[in-house]
């Protein structure tokens, strides 16, 4: 087997004389690269549509803002709760970090707000709930708090009694560490937020661009969840669960060659006493590797973009998940690559054929 030709005309022969075997083998690597991209697009929409809801949960949310460094009028922003198109509306006037009296090692935040603040930041905070000091959940768990429970903190001789404990998810999540208390004497605030009734929610936009006086133009944005550690889909990207999926189909198709390489070995071994080198036998377990396994595992990931290209538009989260995927998919199954080499590298040929 001196020639490349001929090394190609033996692997296409082999294949040849077991059609039924070469077919099924080469229809399990298409459907195992099939749906594992399908797993992988499916396990993304859900990661892009959970980010979407996370958008969604807060567009209805405007914050106000002025270039100023004094901030906006308190009271006018307090004024917007009497309107019928605002479900709720405050702002921050000052945020300070302490210590807790009975827990010297616990820091949080006070953040003095005015009234309906707390209502805003916290969607599940109910209308007849008393918003005057509001402790968040993580606050409250941790220093053992409740309605009515006093807060003791360093240097401030009065304490602070907690009137509501707030849900679990704030719509700013640096609020998890807060104790909100409520001023309604404040003056000025940081930023204003308003949430608008969906159906209004444009056109209490449109009403905030000049609803606070002053030469400074403010700027009115939708509020929608920061890309932290915890929310951003990029960062999912790595720990989801589906990535094992082509991983997974990867490594089968390469242990199935892997198995095929091992049924096949009294014939490798006869190869090689018929003359034929190490690198010519390996040669042939590529072909034929190329042509069952990896050639079939690729069309078959490529049939399933190819399929869902249309819902893929620019999503560009998507897209980069499955060509992490695709590659991971791919990279798993050429580990046969290696592993057939260094069995091929030790084959003996007269004791393998003696069963030894």
């Amino acid at each position: 087997m001196a020639t490349r030709s001929a090394i190609w005309g033996e692997a296409f022969a082999t294949i040849r004389s077991t059609p039924v075997a070469s077919i099924a083998t080469a229809a399990a690597a298409f459907v195992l690269g099939f749906l594992a991209i399908f797993a992988s697009f499916e396990d993304l929409q859900r990661i892009v549509a959970a980010w979407d809801r996370q958008i969604a949960a807060g567009s209805t949310v405007l914050t106000v803002a002025s270039a100023s460094p004094e901030g906006l009028s308190a009271a006018r922003c307090e004024q917007l709760n009497e309107l019928d198109s605002v479900v709720a509306a405050g702002g921050r006037s000052s945020s300070s970090s302490v210590t807790s009296a009975l827990l010297p090692s616990r820091r949080f935040t006070i953040d003095v707000a005015t009234p309906h603040y707390a209502r805003v930041v916290w969607p599940g905070l109910g209308e007849g709930a008393d918003s005057s000091v509001v402790a968040s959940s993580t606050v409250a768990q941790e220093l053992g708090l409740g309605i009515g429970a006093a807060v003791t903190v360093q240097g401030v001789t009065s304490p602070y009694e907690v009137s509501a404990v707030a849900p679990a998810a704030p719509r700013i999540p640096q609020l998890q560490n807060s104790l909100v208390v409520a001023e309604a004497t404040a003056p000025r605030v940081e930023a204003c937020l308003v949430e608008a009734v969906p159906s209004a929610a444009t056109d209490v936009e449109a009403l905030l661009t000049g609803w606070f006086p002053g030469p400074d133009p403010v700027a009115v944005l939708r509020l929608v969840p920061p890309k932290d550690a915890d929310q951003d889909p990029q960062s999912e990207l790595t720990r989801r669960i589906s990535i094992a999926v082509p991983i997974g189909a990867g490594a089968g198709a390469a242990a199935l060659a892997c198995v095929l390489l091992w049924a096949r070995r009294g014939d490798f071994a006869t190869y090689r006493l018929a003359g034929a080198t190490r690198r010519e036998a390996f040669d042939l377990f590529l072909i034929e590797f190329a042509h069952l396994y990896a050639v079939p595992l690729a069309a078959g990931a490529a049939a399933q973009l190819a399929l869902r290209s249309p819902e893929l538009g620019t999503g560009a989260v998507v897209v980069q998940g499955l060509l992490i995927d695709c590659a991971a998919l791919m990279t798993s199954a050429a580990l046969a690559i290696p592993l057939a080499r260094a069995y091929l590298s030790r084959l003996d040929p007269i004791r393998t054929l003696k069963g030894e």
